[in-house]
Parts: C-alpha cells; sequence; structure tokens
C-alpha cells in the first residue's frame, strides 16, 4: 500500500505536507531574516540579490520567471536594493526599454555575508542529519515536487496537443529544475528575455 493510500483523514492537517512545509519555510527564513537584519535585508531580498551575483544582468522579467513570482513582487525587491545602493540599473544595449541589473561593489560585499548567514542557517537546520538522510529528504521533495508538477501540468495539457513533444508535458520548459536549485550554488542561467 502506498503512503497516499494511508492518509487518515481526521489526523490529516497536523501531519499536513504543506502545513509542514511553510513550517519548515518560515523556520529557515526566519532563522535566515534574523542574520540579514544587520544588513537592512530581508530573507525574500537577498534572493535577488544572490541571483544578481550568480547572473549578472539579470532583467526583472528573469528575476520573476527564475523566481516564479509575480512582476510587482520582483519590481519592490529590486527598489530595496536600489535605495540601499547595493545594485545598479542599466539599460541594456540591444533592446533600450529592458533594463539590467548588476551589484555594486557594496552590493558584493552584501552578499557574500547574506550567502554565508545562508549557507550557516542551512547547515545548522541539518546538522542532525546524516548524509544518508539528507540524501533521502532531498530525493522524497524531488519526487513530491515531480509528482505536483505532473498535477499542474495535467490540468493545462488538455490545452495542448499532445503529439506537441516535450513542451505539452512541461509548458514551462525546464521552470521547476531551475527553482529547486538553492540560491546557494545556482548553476542553470536563466533563458536571456
Amino acid at each position: 500500500m502506498l503512503a497516499a493510500e494511508q492518509v487518515d483523514q481526521e489526523s490529516y492537517l497536523p501531519e499536513s505536507l504543506g502545513l509542514m512545509a511553510r513550517d519548515l519555510y518560515r523556520a529557515l527564513t526566519q532563522a535566515i531574516d534574523a542574520r540579514v537584519a544587520r544588513y537592512g535585508l530581508a530573507a525574500h531580498t537577498c534572493r535577488y540579490l544572490a541571483l544578481i551575483h550568480d547572473f549578472n544582468g539579470m532583467t526583472p522579467k528573469d528575476l520573476s520567471t527564475y523566481l516564479g513570482v509575480r512582476s510587482p513582487t520582483t519590481l519592490s525587491a529590486l527598489r530595496t536594493l536600489e535605495d540601499k545602493r547595493l545594485i545598479t540599473r542599466t539599460r541594456d544595449a540591444d533592446d533600450g526599454r529592458k533594463s539590467r541589473y548588476k551589484l555594486t561593489a557594496r552590493g558584493a560585499e552584501v552578499e557574500a555575508l547574506v550567502r554565508e548567514s545562508a549557507v550557516e542557517v542551512e547547515m545548522i537546520a541539518i546538522r542532525q542529519l546524516s548524509p544518508q538522510q539528507l540524501k533521502q529528504f532531498r530525493s522524497v521533495i524531488d519526487l513530491i515536487r515531480e509528482s505536483l508538477g505532473d498535477l499542474s501540468s495535467s490540468a493545462r495539457i488538455s490545452n495542448f496537443d499532445q503529439d506537441a513533444g516535450d513542451g505539452a508535458s512541461d509548458p514551462k520548459g525546464n521552470n521547476r529544475e531551475r527553482r529547486s536549485k538553492h540560491s546557494v550554488g545556482m548553476q542553470n542561467k536563466p533563458a536571456e528575455s
């Protein structure tokens, strides 16, 4: 019998994957927030700083797509980083309508400190896990992500030609893979806009 078939409806809520994931996310975010507050930043803003560091010259659209957030959220974070003089905005050489963002020297210094704080929090979070448990945890998360991706994709597939190829089964392309990378050690550069 699969674990999904063993869910007890009455005890579901306290053990809900969604609540557990939210609580874990909240705990990690609060721990990072406590450490990065000394730089006048919040954890969600630090993600933008890390991406601009890793992929110099990103546009707001690149950032929104990569993080899976809406444009107003991205623009608000970018304004905060600009106000703190951690990033600069330049016009795209090929398309003057686009803005590209780069770290300032101060931004690079703060990004390194923030990244160190995030790694420190993650190391504290996993310190009681064996390497095997950590590998298994990541594997389980990947399986759940894949299942949910399949679920959300199946609702959209009806709008696509079944024979259209790989794009029909994953209309967002490789977005899930990009977002699954932690901001520390990201390796896949977003597509140029």
